[in-house]
């Protein structure tokens, strides 16, 4: 490629990157154009004192931005090659001004394609960014119900469906990518709720590095930041409020809740009727819709007694918290009275309705010309029988509460009076299906409103978040999978996130990065190729930690997020030549990777600023702790030469034998800031610091 022949263009040209690719290009190349385009008029007036564009240099200056596409389209009129350097690139200010990064990152880069494509242009380079996490045998929910430990699906890179949330409902979708991390020192907590299911006596819970995303109620949240007795999204099923109304009802009846034999923790439902009463048990099952019900075996028939229905449920941690209320510390039945007021202030006509077919009936006394109500509250103690009748007197309902002998036992039973009795009746009428009409007296008119139990379905339990003791695992490798659309899938009932880019800035650029490679398809038979080259932090740049270092070692005192941290690092000069050369060397399609020294960023601060005290501040909002220039996803893809890799497109095999001297990466290699081989000495960093050291 003769680049003194070319007519060059670079967005976001009067940047650290820009001025310096201006400098080598017109010392070493004199390219017959070479168009400086940005938006910052006053960078553009400084940059031109020292690359002026009179008399017969080659560089002009074109004010523009590359959200405005049309003006894209006029300064790409015939240039021939297009570098692309125009971004936000400040990861807190992408994090707080979202809209801001899409439109310049993402849009940009697709007018860009655009422009280039229309223009003619023949190639186009974009300067791109770095791009799991779960313990190893933690158990993936799959599609059919079934567990298998993670490590298990990224080792074998199993194409399974698993559960997943979407919404509010539990749906099936496939995997498409499989990621193993190095632990690399992060710290891991051990994240359970309240309600959980027990192994051996133990809830169950998942370990997972305190940067993996979780569900929780206020939406997703890194582990590490999820408080004790925060509510999590669970995959576990709820009842809906007007289920929850329903459920309450039917255990103040003939309902109960029994414990797990096995782990004791868990709780069940079991709701049965005789035949006679089989519509309204139907009912019951349709009404909990989404609840995991399931029918058992009727009881026949015996003397004095009718054939028995019933229905128990699976064990739901969203049972816990109403055994706690219903049973209290002595294993007791009793009345549970918050929940109870606040149940009535919003369904009182469900709640009774619910109750009373279960439990109630009406009857005439002696000598009276009306039907009572009654509810048999025999398992009850007459403090609660006693609170229930002053409660629903007050409000309209008005009852008492009547000692009955049984079998020669004696109970609390709940009667309402004539008033009482006609407003309780004329409130559930049109609950009560046609054979449950014996429950209502025959002056009661009312019709059968089959969508009152119409209480649409559940919904996905929130608990409380349970931070559980012991020993995280030792310093190995932890697991990721990539969930497709819904990106979450499910460990142990927790709704964990995708493994994906953890800040705006990285996810805006892989998104223009996958712009620019789908490009070359989007150009079809036309000349224009897009390819990118992707690099880690440019020592000394304009947004780098370097200067920074060097301003607060005046103070005696600087300041670092986080120890652990690390970072890639090449020099402005080396960024530029490894552009120009991926620039020469590009068919289409290519992510140019080059092979540099990382550090952290303790060994930075001490190399910068060795004498100074140095104060650990915490994470900015969106910052990861350490770099990936190739996952293990596109290592599969990717191939290694001397001084770089080459991440491939998809049939390169057609398009090219260039890339075929390379050598393929090895199943699982990963190209991270933590795992380099090639680290940066103290040494080095002075010598390329230079006069700024």
């Amino acid at each position: 490629m003769n680049w003194s022949q070319q007519s060059i263009l670079i967005t976001g040209g009067t940047g650290s990157f820009g001025r310096k690719f201006v400098e080598l290009v017109l010392r070493e190349f004199r390219p017959r154009k070479l168009i400086v385009f940005s938006r910052d008029e006053l960078k553009q007036h400084e940059m031109r004192q020292e690359f002026p564009d009179t008399g017969d240099s080659p560089v002009r200056y074109f004010l523009g931005d590359v959200r405005d596409r049309e003006r894209l389209y006029r300064a790409f009129y015939g240039v021939d090659v297009v570098v692309h350097a125009a971004a936000l690139k400040q990861v807190p200010a992408c994090e707080y001004n979202p809209f801001e990064a899409i439109l310049t990152n993402v849009m940009g880069a697709k007018n860009v394609i655009d422009a280039a494509i229309d223009c003619g242009v023949k190639r186009v380079m974009a300067l791109s960014t770095d791009k799991a996490c779960v313990d190893w045998h933690s158990p993936v929910r799959l599609a059919d119900g079934r567990t298998q430990p993670i490590s298990a699906v990224v080792r074998g890179e199993r194409r399974v469906s698993v559960s997943t949330l979407d919404g509010e409902r539990l749906v099936e979708s496939p995997i498409v990518g499989w990621f193993k991390n190095h632990r690399a020192g992060r710290a891991m907590l051990h994240l359970s709720y309240d309600g959980a299911p027990a192994r051996a006596g133990h809830a169950t819970g998942v370990w997972l590095t305190v940067d993996h995303e979780v569900l929780t109620a206020s939406g997703w949240k890194k582990a590490g930041d999820v408080a004790e007795g925060e509510l999590l999204v669970t995959s576990e099923p709820a009842p809906n409020p007007r289920q929850l109304a329903m459920l309450i009802g039917t255990i103040l009846g003939d309902s109960g809740l029994y414990r797990n034999k096995v782990s004791g923790s868990r709780w069940r439902l079991r709701t049965g009727h005789a035949v006679n009463a089989i519509e309204w048990l139907g009912l019951k099952v349709s009404a909990l819709h989404g609840l995991p019900l399931s029918w058992v075996t009727a009881r026949p028939p015996r003397q004095g007694r009718q054939a028995f229905a019933g229905v128990n449920s699976k064990t739901m941690a969203c049972l816990t918290s109403l055994a706690r209320q219903f049973y209290g510390r002595r294993g007791r039945k009793q009345v549970p009275r918050a929940l109870f007021e606040e149940t009535f202030a919003s369904e009182p006509a469900l709640l009774l309705a619910a109750w009373f077919l279960d439990d109630g009936c009406y009857a005439k006394p002696h000598g009276s010309r009306r039907g009572l109500a009654r509810l048999a509250t025999h398992g009850y103690a007459r403090s609660d029988v006693l609170w229930l009748a002053r409660f629903l007197s007050a409000r309209g309902l008005e009852s008492r509460a009547v000692a009955v002998t049984v079998d020669r036992k004696r109970y609390w039973e709940l009667r309402f009076t004539a008033g009482g009795s006609h407003r309780l009746f004329e409130l559930i009428a049109p609950a009560v299906p046609p054979t449950m009409r014996h429950k209502l007296p025959p002056d009661i008119i009312a019709t059968y409103d089959p969508s009152f139990w119409d209480l649409g379905t559940a919904v996905r339990f929130r608990a409380p978040a349970r931070l559980l003791p012991g020993k995280p695992p030792g310093p190995r490798d932890v697991y990721c999978v990539a969930v497709d659309r819904t990106e979450n899938f499910i460990v142990n009932g927790l709704v964990l996130h995708n493994c994906q880019p953890v800040n705006l800035y990285g996810a805006t650029k892989l998104c223009a990065e996958k712009l620019f490679v789908d490009g070359n398809q989007y150009a079809g038979s036309r000349e224009t190729r897009f390819a990118c080259a992707r690099y880690g932090n440019v020592v000394a740049s304009r947004g780098s930690v370097i200067p920074v270092f060097l301003e607060q070692r005046r103070n005696g005192r600087i300041t670092i997020t986080d120890p652990a941290m690390s970072r890639f690092w090449i020099t402005l000069e080396q960024g530029v030549r490894f552009v120009v050369r991926s620039v020469e060397e590009m068919h289409g399609g290519e992510i140019f990777v080059p092979k540099i020294p990382s550090m952290t960023l303790l060994e930075l601060s001490r190399t910068v600023a060795p004498d100074c005290e140095i104060d650990v501040i915490g994470m900015r909002p969106g910052e990861k702790t350490h770099e990936i220039l190739v996952s293990e996803d596109e290592a599969r893809y990717t191939v290694e030469l001397d001084d770089k890799f080459v991440i491939l497109p998809a049939g390169f095999e057609q398009t090219t034998e260039r890339w075929k001297e390379g050598r393929p990466l090895s199943a699982g290699f990963r190209y991270g800031s933590d795992t380099n081989t090639q680290q940066l000495t103290p040494k080095t960093l002075t010598e390329l610091l230079g006069p700024l050291g």
